[in-house]
Order: C-alpha cells, then sequence, then structure tokens
C-alpha cells in the first residue's frame, strides 16, 4: 500500500487561505498575513506542491515564501515587506482601491508619502418609494 506524503504548499499553508482580488492575493496564514501579485503567488503555490514537505510547518512556509519576489507583510506578523519599490507601490495603490486599511501593512513612508489619496465612494442616491398601484 502506497502512502500519502503531504506537498509542501499544503503544509505551509496550515490551513491558511488566500484570497484574490484582481491582480492581488492576499494569503492569510496562521501567524502572518501578507499580500502580493496573483502571478507570484500562482507561481510560489506551483512550486510548492511539487514538492515534498520537509514535515516542518514553519520550514516549508519559509521555502514557499522566499518563491515570493514581492510582497507586502502584515504589521502583525513576522515577515518583512519586500520586493522591488515600483511593485510594492503598485500592489499599495490595488489595496487601497480595495478598501484595505493600509496601516495594518508594512508598507514604506516613502510610498504611503506618494500614493494617492483614496477614492471616495459615494453612497448611491435613495430609490424613490414605489408608487402606490391603483387597482382599476
Amino acid at each position: 500500500m502506497a502512502t500519502y506524503v503531504q506537498d509542501l504548499f499544503t503544509v505551509a499553508m496550515g490551513g491558511g487561505s488566500v484570497r484574490r482580488f484582481g491582480d492581488m492575493a492576499v494569503v492569510i496564514l496562521p501567524d502572518a498575513s501578507l499580500v502580493t501579485t496573483k502571478q507570484e503567488f500562482q507561481d510560489a503555490q506551483r512550486w510548492a506542491r511539487s514538492r515534498n514537505t520537509t514535515g516542518d510547518e514553519v520550514k516549508d512556509r519559509a521555502q514557499m515564501l522566499a518563491q515570493l519576489q514581492t510582497m507586502v507583510a502584515s504589521v502583525s506578523g513576522g515577515s518583512d515587506t519586500r520586493g522591488a519599490m515600483p511593485k510594492i507601490a503598485r500592489l499599495a495603490g490595488i489595496m487601497r482601491t480595495e478598501g484595505m486599511d493600509l496601516e495594518a501593512w508594512r508598507i514604506p513612508q516613502a510610498i504611503l508619502d506618494v500614493l494617492p489619496p483614496a477614492p471616495i465612494v459615494e453612497p448611491p442616491p435613495p430609490i424613490p418609494p414605489r408608487a402606490a398601484r391603483r387597482s382599476p
């Protein structure tokens, strides 16, 4: 009987989840959260799924996250933001557009200083009540 060996991705995620918004992927792990591009996450996921786990969740997670060139880390996590400034700025712009609180993320101040302000979303006008129907 063959034994099942888990892939590195499954163990690295540790029951976490991924939310995709346009070109952005928000990765929520047990001990950290991060934002990266959807393409970079898919590449790291493909890489990690093709490898066997080491048996150590923390080590597997570190190996998988090392595959990401660009990522914005949460303030509460143990990772650091990394990548080229233009890519981080682009991610921060998408995050702001999606309504995320940028203060909860480790975004360099130089990028925050040049980001355009968040768009003001006005609520739609109220729907007028329907005219009372008259019975013939």
